[in-house]
């Protein structure tokens, strides 16, 4: 009879990508993998979401939740979710940190679309939250950049400030060609 070894013993920490996030000057690495009963539920999450796009992608401008979904889910709410995702050792660590609630909600936030939709789809609920428009690009994948409306911290509005028209004589001409 063969006996394998452990799954833990030689497989590979490279398999184990993490995301960092930056939470007031600290660094906290986050693990793809989850516990199944947590990537069991993130897997309905995501071949919902793809249910629900797939029926407004075909015209259907009311594609709403399953009720089996629904029904499956229905023990479960936005934030027991989150929570899951950032592990036991992590949440211990964030409270050891008096890292304050509602960012541990914007982390768990950006987790789910992490595992939900990968890195990029993280990037933005991670800088404009979880409403982010998962169809628009993010800015650093076109290229250009888009002028920042909100401070560091997120909690007041800057104005853009309004360009002076220049003062000019009238149109030139050149007359080197006379």
């Amino acid at each position: 009879m063969t006996t394998f070894p452990d799954l833990s013993s030689f497989q590979a920490d490279t398999t184990d990508e993490g995301l960092t996030l930056p939470i007031n000057g600290t660094e906290y690495t986050f693990f793809s993998k989850l516990p199944f009963g947590r990537a069991l539920q993130v897997q309905a999450l995501r071949a919902e979401a793809e249910r629900i796009v797939k029926a407004r992608l075909a015209g259907e401008p009311a594609a709403a939740p399953s009720a089996e979904f629904l029904e499956r889910m229905a023990d479960y709410d936005e934030t027991e979710i989150y929570l899951g995702l950032l592990g036991d050792e992590m949440r211990e660590r964030l409270i050891a940190d008096n890292v304050e609630y509602e960012t541990v909600l914007h982390v768990g936030a950006t987790l789910l679309a992490w595992h939900l939709n990968g890195e990029a789809v993280a990037r933005r609920v991670w800088t404009f939250g979880k409403e982010a428009d998962p169809n628009r690009p993010p800015a650093e994948a076109s290229g250009t950049s888009t002028a920042r409306t909100t401070s560091r911290s997120g909690s007041t509005k800057r104005k853009p400030r309004k360009r002076k028209p220049r003062n000019t004589p009238g149109p030139t001409t050149s007359t080197a060609g006379r």
